[in-house]
């Protein structure tokens, strides 16, 4: 191992003491890692193509950003839109919901043995509102129909 001399004596242009340094990288690969490829790349471009290039890779990460900003504003509206026809749709239930309780407080009075008319004619009205739901509801999923045909069921018995 070669040990410097005193700094202090050394003049400038001398040579006597130089550093160990490690053997020259055999590869590209093994001085820069995974980034040899763009090292290489960038050392064989001419300054306009490279610049070029860059630019390119900007614009390509801009673009990505840009679409993956706007798909996802897309879902929102879609979720929004899906929200105003719900709301609309519950709306349209209170009718629905005010003849059902009419008939279980005539259903009520009929078990009692008062008003067996009034049970038909409140039961006539909670089939007629559930008809009006079914036909200008918006929302037409698996869960809605489940629970349509088991109320209907349930007004039927």
């Amino acid at each position: 191992m070669n040990t410097p001399p005193n700094r202090s004596v050394v003049p400038v242009d001398s040579t006597e003491w130089v550093p160990e340094s490690k053997p020259v990288a055999d590869s590209a690969f093994a001085a820069h890692g995974v980034m040899a490829p763009g090292v290489l790349l960038m050392r064989n471009l001419p300054f306009a193509p490279k610049m070029a290039l860059l630019g390119a890779l900007l614009l390509a990460a801009m673009a990505a950003l840009a679409f993956a900003y706007y798909s996802t504003m897309l879902g929102d509206i879609a979720f929004s839109a899906k929200e105003r026809d719900g709301v609309h749709d519950v709306a349209l239930l209170y009718p629905a919901l005010e003849a059902s309780l009419s008939a279980r407080r005539d259903a009520v009075a009929a078990a009692t043995g008062a008003g067996a008319a009034a049970y038909d004619a409140s039961r006539a009205d909670l089939q007629k509102a559930l008809q009006q739901w079914q036909t200008q509801r918006r929302v037409r999923e698996a869960g809605t129909e489940r629970a349509l045909q088991a109320v209907q069921q349930a007004v039927a018995s």
